[in-house]
């Protein structure tokens, strides 16, 4: 029986409409939430997969789209690699209350380019929500993040199906690729600058 995972995700922050800077609307910032449930049904099949595809639903809440929207068709690839880069690919799908369907994209990037940016590379979440029909014209834009509280509270709500014995091994097999795969990034070999300010300093 194959191991399967799920436990919720919540980011929290604003977006903007597209208009000029100077204008009232375009200065404006409204609060946006994703609340997400992310799903493995087959862990082994996850961590298997080059792009660690995970499905997500949940709802959008944001007051000028229509306020509480479900997601009813989203997906998260949790460590692709793009261009070269490690990313955590965002894409949900949903209507606004309009019945304008609407298109979510949004990447962080798992990259170590400065000191002490695992936490923010991880958290934050710049997103673009565009119409999925026509000249797919953006709607609004802006960025999410996702709390120490809320890490905490997805850690502590993870569920498995099983024994007590299995669910233990399942969150702590998938906490061990997350680390792995972090560790990968953040911890790589010493970086040239970083040899090279080591042989100057000796």
């Amino acid at each position: 029986m194959a191991r399967s995972l799920r436990f919720p995700e919540v980011l929290v922050g604003s977006v903007r409409f597209p208009e000029s800077k100077t204008s009232e609307a375009g200065l404006r910032a409204y609060p946006f939430t994703m609340r997400l449930r992310w799903d493995i049904p087959d862990l082994d099949a996850f961590i298997e997969d080059p792009r660690h595809t995970v499905t997500v639903t949940g709802r959008i809440v944001c007051e000028p789209l229509g306020g509480d929207l479900p997601v009813a068709n989203g997906l998260v690839e949790l460590f692709a690699v793009d261009a070269g880069r490690v990313v955590m690919n965002y894409l949900l799908r949903f209507d606004a209350d309009n019945g304008q369907r609407l298109e979510l994209r949004g990447a962080k990037q798992i990259v170590h380019d400065r000191a002490k940016d695992l936490w923010p590379d991880t958290t934050t979440l710049p997103v673009e929500i565009r119409q999925t029909t026509g000249d797919q014209r953006l709607v609004v834009a802006g960025q999410v993040r996702l709390t120490l509280p809320r890490v905490m509270q997805a850690i502590i709500t993870m569920r498995a199906p099983g024994t007590a014995r299995v669910k233990i091994g399942t969150i702590l097999a998938f906490d061990r690729f997350f680390v792995a795969e972090l560790a990968h990034v953040y911890l790589a070999a010493v970086r040239p600058t970083d040899r090279r300010r080591s042989s100057a300093g000796s």
